[in-house]
């Protein structure tokens, strides 16, 4: 029997875990990139992006060094929300499932992003 591409975790397990830092926040976005580099090409799910790995590790520095304290931390502390293209996501092109160019439907990030981020 083929092992499966993904072993889903409950998202209240997922956040609990990276709350209390089990696991850190780096070791969660290497693990997610990888999952992505392998599952991606099947599915076409996300945007193409040099560097995502990079700038996943980053903002993940940034939201550890902001709340240091696991007893601090907020709900959704660490876990990676997928945006769809039809939302607007400052540095990512928007393409709404078309194939417009990007610029045609760029403007200000969307709110939800903003709070998502939050």
């Amino acid at each position: 029997m083929e092992e499966p591409l993904v072993r889903p975790r409950p998202l209240t397990d997922e956040a609990a875990g990276l709350r209390a830092g089990v696991p850190e926040l780096s070791e969660y976005v290497d693990r997610l990139c990888a999952l992505v580099e392998r599952v991606d090409p099947l599915i076409r799910a996300f945007v193409p992006e040099p560097g995502r790995h990079e700038r996943l590790r980053s903002q993940a520095r940034e939201v550890a060094a902001r709340y240091p304290e696991p007893g601090g931390r907020p709900p959704l502390y660490g876990v990676a929300v997928g945006v769809k293209d039809i939302v607007h996501v400052d540095g990512l092109p928007t393409h709404g499932g078309s194939a417009l160019p990007p610029g045609v439907l760029a403007g200000p990030q969307a709110v939800v992003v903003d709070r998502l981020r939050a």
